[in-house]
């Protein structure tokens, strides 16, 4: 993980047993901007890595279970171009907003975006943006988790956006 960055991070329970209530636990130097779900997003602030601890209800058995420990390594190389959401999760629209880390943002590069859903389905492309922001109507898509992925120069750049109505 690289400092200063956001990120969401995601259980995928493919298991038959029903999970709720999710609880995260974070590394202390890391800011929880907030949960959804299974879902939590975090800002590694100037502490990148660490250790995450997820807790769930199981359903069938009416008790709290950890169901995930893991650690978040951090990179040796954080530079490029990064893609954030406000708001994320997006209720009716979002703006996506461009940074470089390696350099001052050239509002003239052209860039492409596309969405997709879960299934990988194309739900929304435009091509030759210009500048380090735009603003993307949800308020056609369906509730759930979107891939959004930004080709800008010579990097892709994809993140997860959450759209709930």
């Amino acid at each position: 993980m690289c400092p200063n960055t956001n990120y969401h991070i995601y259980i995928n329970n493919s298991s038959p047993v029903e999970l709720s209530n999710y609880n995260w636990t974070t590394p202390s130097g890391w800011t929880q901007n907030y949960t959804y779900q299974n879902m939590v997003s975090v800002n590694t602030n100037s502490s990148p890595g660490g250790q995450v601890q997820v807790s769930a209800f199981v359903n069938d058995c009416n008790n709290n279970y950890n169901i995930v420990t893991t650690y978040f390594g951090t990179y040796t190389s954080c530079s490029g171009y990064r893609m954030i959401f406000m708001p994320n999760p997006a209720v009716d629209q979002t703006t996506i907003v461009l940074t470089n880390s390696e350099k001052t943002f050239d509002v003239n590069v052209q860039w492409d975006m596309e969405v997709y859903d879960q299934m990988q389905n194309l739900k929304e492309k435009k091509i030759k943006l210009k500048g380090s922001q735009m603003q993307l109507n949800t308020s056609n898509l369906k509730d759930g988790v979107y891939i959004v992925r930004v080709k800008i120069e010579d990097e892709v750049v994809s993140e997860k956006l959450v759209v709930k109505h």
